[in-house]
């Protein structure tokens, strides 16, 4: 009789169970392409249940039902999606998102933890990033509020966010750390910017999530998604600037098998781009031609519990440096700073000769992804990267043999490897987090004419990060631990013993999300990062052949130790949406470069940079703001404020952006006539003069402040069954003379002149 209840009772518990737990499978898409939203994030109101949805949208939530369940789902480019649920049973569900148009919330990050950062971020997606092909990826991000940039002519350009660039800036490719030369001035990202399909900035300290070196934030370099149903599917891109000359055709083709191999999805993508020399409104610039050669590969095998994922990239571009900035002597050096216009000038060419570069990156990536139980997910990551350097001086060596063999001046070579493991634990209760380690070993082999020695690295790190989400309010904490070992190896008698340099420290973050209304959000971080001086910064001694300047290091400098704020406000309704942040960064031992006396060289004459620290304090405002007044008509503008203060000299510090201010009118349509989605952007782009910098810092004072008149156009049409999209644009529309603080070239020569481009894409 009592085995008889015992299993009556069993048999009634398992019936309970079965009744409370409830499992909701649903896909979730983009309302206006139809297309899956990766990773967005899934959970019930108040409750510890929730999931995250796959790289193709779909997602699995495994429940109990109460009387009133609200589903919610949040994704950094759409609006939150909210809906009262109340299935009996196990159901399947198709969910449509509406997206943002100020993409402010979270972006994708590695596609790890998804609810949203506390750090301000923006996101450069769709149409406003087809504006951008054809261009080079700092110049593309340049259409963030907040995000300018490093020039070393009209042909190299870097982002700067916040006043702050180069190794104080991560870049991830496609969830990679972009590891190369990127020190150097004239030493832009080497990506393709058609592999993005979004580029996101996070503004401020992220060094927790992402390792020592990101004090000025992170960029996020996302792929196309691989395709989500069987079949094929691509793009093809056409670009032609008139200024230069410039042609670039890219194309992406996409495929996922059916039947027993549909797991299976690969992705393919190439770019070919070529320039000639480029003309200010009143001449060429010689030898700044421009000549690229990229390419991407992308495969998946992703089943329920894992995925195993593989990347290559390639980039590879040969660069010309503008011959002017190469002189002779002192006495020539002093006349070009003076000139109107510089004496090495030519006609319209495509040949590139020296002083030019040749840069070669790979990056080979491998990923895997398990699930651990209903405990989490364990992503394991490894990448390697290659990166090859060449400079050219402007003048072959004088013995006829040697000049014969065309041989850089200057070569480097650096391998990185990278390996990170991550654990990513499932929603209990408001909690979400993960925890990670991470490793990275270079090796870095210079030859040729001394600038920087031989050196290895090794970096390791531990973090974890947490998260509370409840009603209202999200609160992040992580902390973070690394160290890093740097030995440089002796050179041809310019450095006695090998030597070895030990920095270690903690990263830490803090911030919190408020959701006052449907219309207010408040984000709030501070955080704490640091950085290693760079080799190039204790070492650097000799000439620097592409920003055409001798660089001197310092080896007593310390490592960089910043403490970073921001302050966000965001408001959005039918007709109205802004965005103002505020940040402060205190930066202790901040390095940074002074102009000394030009030198004379055997190469010729050029000036003289040294890196020096001090205690900095760097502020500033970024503001964003769009207002639609009619049905067709939306107002736009953008503005970016810098001070960076020099604590210890109780002055500027030299070579930060200068105040701007953009403001334009966008009109657009459903459809005119044929043409679907047309849009017409007129925009004015103002800096001023940058007078808060100390002029015994520089060679010249800051050039004059300039305005620059732009526009933009764009639609889609169908010619038979294939969808084609124009855009059409003109930069410096009013071809105005100009010179820009942050473009190193700016002692010799102006900016580029009036250009327009056409751009033509055919999706399939």
């Amino acid at each position: 009789m009592k085995k008889v209840v015992v299993f009556g009772l069993i048999l009634a518990l398992w019936g309970s169970v079965q009744a409370q737990n409830i499992t909701l499978k649903g896909n979730i898409a983009d309302a206006e392409t139809h297309e899956g939203v990766p990773f967005a994030t899934v959970y019930l109101k108040n409750t510890a249940f929730g999931a995250y949805a796959d790289s193709l949208g779909n997602f699995e939530l495994t429940y109990t039902p109460t009387q009133h369940d609200t589903l919610l789902v949040q994704h950094v480019s759409f609006f939150t999606y909210q809906q009262a649920i109340d299935f009996p049973k196990n159901s399947e569900i198709h969910l449509d998102l509406k997206p943002n148009r100020m993409v402010v919330a979270c972006p994708i990050v590695d596609k790890r933890l998804q609810p949203t950062f506390t750090q301000t971020q923006n996101t450069l997606s769709g149409i406003a990033l087809e504006e951008t092909y054809g261009q080079n990826l700092g110049t593309a991000l340049a259409k963030i509020a907040g995000v300018t940039t490093l020039q070393t002519g009209s042909t190299i350009v870097k982002p700067v966010i916040h006043g702050l660039h180069s190794n104080r800036i991560l870049i991830l490719n496609n969830g990679i750390r972009q590891e190369g030369q990127q020190w150097g001035s004239e030493h832009a990202p080497e990506i393709d910017a058609f592999i993005a399909k979004q580029l996101t900035v996070v503004k401020g300290a992220a060094a927790v999530r992402y390792g020592s070196d990101a004090i000025a934030g992170v960029i996020l370099v996302e792929p196309n998604a691989l395709r989500f149903h069987t079949g094929t599917e691509g793009d093809l891109h056409f670009v032609g600037f008139s200024n230069g000359r410039t042609g670039v055709i890219s194309g992406r083709i996409g495929h996922r098998f059916g039947g027993k191999m549909n797991p299976l999805a690969l992705q393919a993508q190439g770019t070919y781009k070529r320039g000639g020399n480029l003309q200010t409104p009143t001449y060429f610039l010689k030898n700044t031609g421009i000549e690229e050669l990229n390419g991407s590969f992308m495969a998946e095998w992703k089943k329920e519990n894992y995925s195993i994922e593989t990347f290559y990239s390639h980039f590879e571009t040969r660069i010309g440096i503008f011959s002017g900035a190469h002189v002779g002597n002192l006495t020539d050096l002093m006349n070009v700073f003076e000139a109107e216009k510089p004496a090495d000038s030519a006609n319209f060419s495509y040949k590139i000769a020296r002083p030019s570069q040749v840069v070669r990156h790979d990056l080979v990536k491998t990923k895997a992804f398990f699930r651990t139980g209903n405990a989490g997910r364990l992503y394991i990551t490894g990448a390697s990267q290659f990166n090859v350097r060449y400079e050219y001086d402007k003048h072959r060596p004088r013995n006829d043999s040697l000049a014969a063999l065309n041989r850089p001046e200057f070569r480097m070579h650096i391998f990185s490897h990278t390996l990170e493991t991550l654990w990513e634990h499932a929603r209990f209760y408001h909690f979400s987090g993960q925890i990670g380690v991470f490793g990275m070993f270079q090796n870095n082999d210079v030859y040729g004419r001394f600038l920087i020695p031989d050196y290895q690295t090794f970096t390791s790190g531990i973090f974890a990060v947490e998260r509370w989400q409840k009603d209202k309010w999200e609160i992040e904490g992580g902390l973070r631990y690394d160290v890093r070992n740097t030995n440089v190896k002796a050179w041809k008698g310019k450095i006695a013993a090998d030597t070895s340099f030990f920095f270690q420290n903690i990263s830490a973050n803090f911030g919190a999300i408020f959701h006052a209304n449907e219309h207010y959000t408040f984000y709030f971080n501070a955080g704490k990062a640091w950085r290693a001086p760079g080799v190039n910064e204790l070492y650097s001694n000799g000439l620097h052949h592409g920003s055409a300047s001798i660089e001197v290091g310092d080896r007593q400098l310390q490592a960089e130790k910043a403490y970073n704020f921001i302050l966000t406000n965001n408001f959005h309704n039918d007709n109205l949406g802004a965005e103002i942040s505020l940040y402060r960064n205190y930066i202790q031992d901040f390095i940074y470069t002074q102009a000394g006396a030009a030198r004379l060289t055997v190469q010729g004459a050029f000036p003289t940079f040294y890196y020096k620290q001090a205690n900095a304090v760097l502020s500033g405002v970024d503001f964003y703001a769009h207002y639609t007044f009619a049905k067709h008509f939306t107002l736009q503008s953008k503005m970016a404020i810098v001070r960076a203060w020099n604590r210890e000299a109780q002055t500027w510090i030299p070579y930060m952006p200068a105040d701007r201010w953009e403001n334009g009118i966008k009109i657009s349509a459903q459809n005119w006539g044929k043409l679907d989605l047309p849009y017409l952007t007129l925009s004015g782009l103002k800096v001023w003069a940058q007078k808060r910098a100390p002029l015994d810092a520089d060679l010249l004072p800051p050039p004059q402040g300039y305005f620059l008149f732009n526009i933009e156009s764009g639609g889609h049409f169908h010619w038979k069954k294939q969808e084609v999209r124009l855009g059409l644009s003109v930069s410096n529309l009013l071809n105005t003379k100009y010179r820009d603080y942050m473009n190193r070239f700016r002692y010799y020569a102006n900016e580029m002149g009036q250009n327009v481009t056409l751009r033509m894409s055919f999706p399939f």
